[in-house]
């Protein structure tokens, strides 16, 4: 059993699909094939399930994948910076975000600003669902996640680091006809059109608040969006209402304007990283971007 090996089975595990796999690693599929075969004899168990058509993960493959992904991880990011230690204390530093309107609007910015004050760290920028984040931070793809407490609460090997401290908000679309006082109460959405989030893009408290406005609003009319940034076009497109937390909103956008929504629901934002990283760019990043002057509307 090598590193190799090891490589091609996690690359197959992901895409299932032998040519891809010998694609993307540009190696022959009877390479791919013959590298499967060795590790399942070393193994002493099958990893997949293959016919003419599929490719699938057998329960043991899976259990196997779960286990193997994080340690070749680690493998490669430790080969990277000790590579690195010699090619003037160069760094790497894994970023994801689920691409608020916010984070789409001002993250390049702050990360440039960032990547000025510090030239030696190379940066790498991911954008993926709360889920998918929460798991490849936990899983070593990623070093750094922008996320919120209750996504990553009963992760026992990540640490939140609090950024701000925020609010709901209803988001209404320019040149419609919704009238308002300048702070909206739950009651006041029924009879309206509004848009509801995707449960895999929200945390506890978000969804929590979905079901709340559901509950005390009989005629309310709700249609979902797959994420974020699907939910903000829809109502810049004036199809509905939008609902999100302060820290969403794109500060630059003209054609939306938010009005907060009167809850006891008290959302915040931030940073995780696991409790074991211990590299320096990881620390110097979350110190420098705690003490940034981070604004929202």
């Amino acid at each position: 059993m090598n590193i190799e090996q090891l490589s091609i089975f996690i690359n197959l595990a992901e895409n299932l699909s032998f040519t891809q796999t010998a694609l993307k690693l540009n190696i022959s599929q009877s390479a791919v094939s013959q590298n499967i075969s060795k590790l399942e004899n070393q193994l002493g168990f099958k990893l997949f399930i293959r016919n003419r058509r599929t490719v699938n993960l057998t329960k043991s493959g899976k259990i196997f994948y779960i286990n193997i992904k994080p340690l070749i991880n680690i493998y490669y990011k430790a080969k990277q910076e000790a590579q690195h230690a010699n090619d003037n204390d160069q760094t790497d530093l894994s970023i994801g975000y689920s691409g608020t309107p916010w984070e789409i609007a001002e993250l390049p910015g702050i990360i440039k600003e960032y990547k000025n004050e510090n030239p030696t760290v190379k940066i790498f920028l991911e954008i993926h669902s709360h889920e998918n984040l929460k798991q490849r931070l936990s899983n070593g793809d990623l070093d750094i996640i922008f996320t919120m407490p209750d996504i990553v609460r009963h992760m026992s090997d990540l640490h939140y680091i609090n950024l701000t401290n925020g609010h709901y908000v209803i988001s209404i679309p320019k040149n419609e006809n919704y009238f308002f006082n300048k702070e909206i109460y739950v009651k006041d959405l029924d009879f309206k059109s509004i848009i509801f989030l995707d449960t895999q893009w929200l945390p506890t408290i978000s969804i929590n608040l979905q079901k709340k406005i559901s509950k005390l609003n009989k005629n309310i009319d709700i249609t979902y969006a797959n994420n974020i940034t699907a939910e903000n076009a829809m109502v810049q497109s004036g199809l509905a209402l939008g609902l999100w937390c302060n820290f969403v909103t794109d500060p630059n956008d003209s054609t939306i304007y938010t009005r907060p929504l009167k809850t006891d629901l008290k959302p915040r934002y931030g940073i995780a990283i696991r409790k074991d990283d211990n590299s320096k760019a990881v620390l110097h990043f979350k110190n420098w971007i705690k003490k940034k002057e981070l604004t929202w509307k």
